[in-house]
């Protein structure tokens, strides 16, 4: 899939250096500060510094966007065979479904 392939290809491309272990300060910042018990001494990375990395965040992931902006908007045209009344009845018949389920399905076997 040539959306998968870009996206991972700018997600890396793209990152800023030393960009993995700000997110993984920021994650501790972020659990450490979500626990009223947490001993916030221990942290790496202070406020400041966290809301920088936010900043930083919001830009890297603002570049991904631009950079899959092409492939993310393409509509796709998928083919596909519906199931066969039977197909669906024994498909209904080995699940939990409610009629709402099954109503929203049937649409499939049209």
């Amino acid at each position: 899939m040539r959306f998968d392939e870009d996206s991972k290809d700018a997600v890396e491309r793209l990152k800023p250096e030393g960009f993995d272990e700000r997110l993984q300060k920021a994650q501790d910042y972020e659990r450490v500060t979500k626990d009223k018990n947490a001993d916030a001494s221990e942290l790496e990375m202070g406020a400041a510094e966290y809301n920088d990395f936010l900043r930083e965040l919001r830009r890297y992931n603002g570049l991904v966007g631009e950079a899959v902006k092409e492939y993310a908007e393409k509509e796709v045209k998928l083919d596909f065979e519906p199931l066969t009344e039977d197909a669906f009845a024994k498909l209904m018949a080995s699940n939990d479904w409610t009629i709402e389920q099954v109503t929203k399905l049937e649409i499939i076997t049209q």
